[in-house]
């Protein structure tokens, strides 16, 4: 999301951060002191360093029916140095006030209110989807956030089944980092390591490895079962109309009889099978959308992944592969019927056909 290192307290699970990002919020107990920011941006290659402070799990009612998620979870941020919210939004986050919030696209509508310890904050920008933890979460200045935690102790009990803020003035969660061009990312993150020994220093490529290989196993085995599935298309098609070719041997060797020729009545066959095979996999294009617009979330969230439409343009590339492939499959069932028909005498057609 734009960081190339995450520099976080030494007891913190890389697996924690990756659960996060993919979308599953738990507890981030561990924090450091914020001066270790202004530390780590003098280390050469550091190009930018910002700060984020992970509070706490918030049971939310949400603001619209669509919201399919009613939990959030309560970020501190700052916003002068933040590379990481900044690209998601549509305007500046550079001028919050203590009661102003920067929320995911499932958490509330812009202009909106959030009660959190009985404080109300408005919502002044809402990040664009994304398909990860950021379209739950509640992002508010480092400020606001103290704040929140002071109001949190004040409360006599729970409220709204809010847990009391333990974060204290000046701790955070972790840091962000963007290396400088020309700088090695693994040569960054060891001289942090090494000047910073109560640190951990996580690549934010290896925080999806988990994903990638759960979907890689997946898209293995959908690829296996639809070459096979294909092939067992392709024969069925061939037999089908084979069939039908049988039951038409009457009227080819008429069309042969008034002047047809074997390459006419080839490529009748062929065309008669593609079109509407081709027809069958628009329809099937078109299944197959309506299914991920109301399935997608719980697939994902059942697969334990996000989830996104792709581009425009490679939705069309995807749309027209599809198409080819009714149109190969529709070429290659009608190839033994096409070239049955053509070799037949016109006679000997019409004669079998009576």
């Amino acid at each position: 999301m734009g960081a190339d290192l995450i520099v976080v307290p030494k007891p913190t699970n890389p697996w924690h951060i990756s659960q996060m990002i993919l979308g599953h919020v738990i507890e981030h107990p561990y924090y450091m002191d914020i001066s270790i920011v202004e530390k780590l941006a003098e280390v050469r290659g550091v190009q930018k360093a910002t700060p984020q402070a992970y509070a706490a799990k918030l049971e939310l009612v949400a603001a619209c029916p669509c919201c399919p998620t009613s939990f959030s979870y309560l970020i501190g941020f700052e916003p002068m140095s933040d590379f990481i919210v900044e690209p998601w939004l549509r305007g500046s986050s550079k001028k919050l006030s203590r009661t102003d919030a920067v929320v995911g696209c499932n958490v509330a509508a812009l202009g909106t209110n959030v009660v959190i310890f009985d404080q109300v904050l408005e919502t002044k920008q809402v990040l664009e989807k994304s398909g990860t933890g950021l379209d739950d979460m509640i992002f508010i200045t480092l400020e606001s956030l103290y704040w929140l935690a002071e109001e949190s102790r004040k409360l006599p009990e729970r409220v709204q089944g809010h847990p009391v803020l333990t974060i204290a003035q000046n701790q955070i969660s972790a840091v962000l980092i963007r290396v400088e061009p020309g700088y090695s990312v693994s040569d960054v993150g060891t001289r942090i390591k090494v000047e910073n020994m109560d640190l951990r220093v996580i690549y934010p490529h290896t925080l999806g490895q988990e994903a990638r290989e759960r979907l890689l196993s997946l898209h293995t085995i959908f690829l296996t079962s639809n070459g096979i599935m294909w092939g067992l298309l392709v024969v069925m098609v061939g037999t089908v109309f084979s069939l039908i070719v049988h039951e038409r041997r009457r009227e080819i060797g008429l069309l042969r009889a008034v002047g047809a020729t074997r390459r006419w009545v080839f490529k009748l066959i062929i065309l008669e099978v593609t079109l509407p095979v081709v027809f069958a996999g628009a329809l099937g294009i078109l299944g197959g959308v309506f299914i991920l617009r109301v399935f997608g979330e719980v697939t994902a969230k059942s697969l334990d992944v996000p989830y996104l439409w792709p581009d425009p343009l490679y939705i069309v590339g995807l749309i027209a592969s599809g198409l080819a492939l009714s149109a190969a499959t529709g070429v290659l069932g009608a190839i033994y019927p096409a070239f049955s028909s053509s070799r037949m005498e016109p006679y000997d057609a019409i004669r079998r056909g009576e």
